[in-house]
Order: structure tokens, then sequence, then C-alpha cells
């Protein structure tokens, strides 16, 4: 998944910096409250807001952002300067993190008629519900045509591009916030959260909201799209020799290459990995189609090409039909799983030579 270029980034900036703000401004200056109701039963009510003269971590949270620096470290800062956003976050006391329950009210002691500064409630309001979830406001379709993309970046499979019906319709995939709205609302517009993504991977049993964060808010287990690294994993396969002609007797495989933590998220957080292990018969093609062209096109490529290498005949596009330039993930399904088997499988066609 490409960078943004600065241009983008400013845009997104220009378009909803000034937005933040002003919610920002009705909170801190002019007195805006939320009224939360609580239970369903034994119903509590209170009030949500931040008091004059607050030295509340809500208020300086909320005041920084109103300095230009910071609101861009926020909204246009990559996955590493989040993490340092959440890390300072999760400084606070439980008792203010998540969703306002009767439980956390009581733990924070409050009394009929205060004003509540609840950190997480106010964020959530801010950033989702006014901003992210408001159609008038965010406009989700547009934000997924500019991104370019036609495969979804978390399984490099489904189609994701947006579709146009004559009646007006819109077909879009999802987005995905890496670092979950439902856990940190405080990104719900950081530019580098908003992934997106295909249904299945966006929703349960796949990513869903499961934090890709460590608890110590110090490592990631998932790569973020944006920074995606194909060279920290490869996929890899195994034939028992018991007949090429039975795919079940071809398996895939997916070597993390020792790194324990991206092991974890792509197995625990993703559904990705079991989704590529059942791609037995996809790998079985795969290795077919090699297995021809080493024993009939390559030589025939070789007829007609008799200065050229293996190497060169086997890895060129125009004989294998595929395109290997990593800039064409986002463009071709299947890309790292078709490049990665057919350059183990060339190696042992050549090496059996």
């Amino acid at each position: 998944m490409s960078p943004p270029s600065e241009r983008v980034l400013n845009e997104y900036y220009t378009n909803y910096a000034p937005i933040i703000q002003s919610k920002i401004v009705d909170f801190l200056e002019h007195g805006r409250t939320i009224p939360v109701r609580l239970g369903s039963k034994h119903i509590i009510t209170c009030t949500v807001g931040i008091n004059p003269d607050s030295t509340s971590f809500v208020y300086e949270f909320l005041n920084d952002l109103l300095d230009d620096r910071n609101l861009k470290n926020l909204l246009l800062g990559d996955i590493n300067v989040l993490m340092g956003i959440v890390r300072k976050v999760y400084l606070l006391p439980d008792i203010y993190l998540g969703n306002l329950t009767k439980k956390r009210l009581s733990s924070m002691k409050y009394q009929e008629g205060d004003i509540l500064e609840d950190f997480y409630t106010i964020v959530k309001e801010i950033f989702v519900s006014d901003i992210y979830e408001n159609t008038g406001v965010f406009n989700k379709t547009q934000f997924i045509e500019d991104r370019g993309l036609r495969i979804c970046p978390y399984c490099g499979i489904s189609n994701i591009e947006v579709t146009k019906r004559t009646d007006k319709r819109v077909i879009k995939p999802h987005i995905d916030h890496f670092l979950p709205k439902s856990i940190y609302p405080f990104l719900a517009l950081s530019f580098y959260n908003l992934i997106p993504a295909c249904p299945e991977c966006n929703m349960e049993p796949n990513k869903g909201d499961r934090d890709p964060l460590s608890s110590d808010k110090r490592l990631l287990h998932l790569m973020n799209p944006y920074s995606f690294d194909e060279g920290s994993f490869i996929f890899t396969y195994s034939y028992n020799g018991a007949g090429d002609l039975d795919s079940t007797n071809f398996k895939v495989g997916i070597d993390y290459l020792n790194n324990i933590h991206l092991e974890k998220g792509y197995n625990e957080i993703t559904a990705v990995e079991p989704i590529y292990k059942k791609m037995n018969k996809e790998l079985h093609a795969l290795w077919t189609q090699m297995r021809n062209l080493n024993n009939s096109r390559l030589k025939f490529a070789k007829v007609l090409l008799p200065n050229a290498e293996i190497d060169d005949l086997i890895s060129n596009t125009s004989v294998l039909g595929y395109v290997f330039e990593e800039r064409n993930s986002r463009i071709y399904a299947y890309y790292k799983f078709n490049k990665d088997l057919y350059t183990l499988i060339r190696k042992d066609f050549t090496q059996n030579d």
C-alpha cells in the first residue's frame, strides 16, 4: 500500500483540521456537554464535559490539539507516531479508559449535578460521532477511491474497488481502523490508521476490533499496510512426493523468519494465515504450471532465445503471466503468494535440471 504524497496529506489536513479544532473549542470554551444515560432498569443520568479552569488530562489533550503541530502529528503521523500518542494516553488510570459504565462512574466518585470530565466519552464524541460517522462530514467513499487500491491490503485476495451503479447506489469496501476506534477513538481520523479493506478482513472472526498492539503498547503484532514489508515473511510449500496429480499432496506454509510477534498477530488477530493454508489447489496449479514450463515451454523459449539465462526466461512476465514488482501488490490478487511460491518452485526445478 503506497504511502500518500505530501499533497494528499496536506489536503487531508486542510479538510479536517478546522472541523476538529472547532469541535474542541465547543468543549473548551463554549461549555458543550454530553448527556449520558446508563443502564436500562435503574437509569443513571450524568453530564460529560469539561469544567471551567480544568487541569484534567482530557483538557490538556484537547488543548494541545489546538496547536497545529500537535494536530498534524495526530492526523498525519505514521504508525510509530500514533503509537507514541497511544502510550501517552495509556498513562491514564484504567478508570478513565473505555466506554462509560455504571462501574466506571462509581469508581470516578461522580455526584449528580457534577460535570464529568471523561476522556473516552469526549474524544469519541468529537472524532467518531461528530466527524467520522457523520456522512455529511467524512466522505468514506471518496477516501477509499483516493487510495487507488484494487486489492485488500490485509489478505491480498479480495477486490475492494468502489462500484457506482446506474441507480446512484454505491458498493464500497469497509474502512478498517488499524488501531481500533473502539479502543482508540482519538485516532478515528488519523490518516495512517484508516485502511480500506474487504468485509471479511474487517469483521469477526478476522481482525474486527482486535488490537494489534501489545499490552504495553510498544510492539505491533501486525504490519500497518502503509508500511508493509513483504520481506518480513514468505510463503513456503511442501510436496510429499506421493503423486503430483493430487493437490492434497501439496501444503502451503508461512515462514515468519523468527518474528514471533508477527506470527502471533497473523494467527490470533487476523484469519489471513488459515485462508492461505487452505490454498493447496492454487499451489498445485502453480507447481504444475512451473513443471510444464520447465519441461516444454522453457525448452522452446531456449530455442528462440539461445543466449538467455534460465532464470531470465523463467522470471520473464511474458512467459509466466504474472507481475512481480512490489508496486503491483495493490493491483493483483495473490501477488505475494504467487511471487514467493513461484520463486521457491523455480529454485527447486532449476536445481533438478
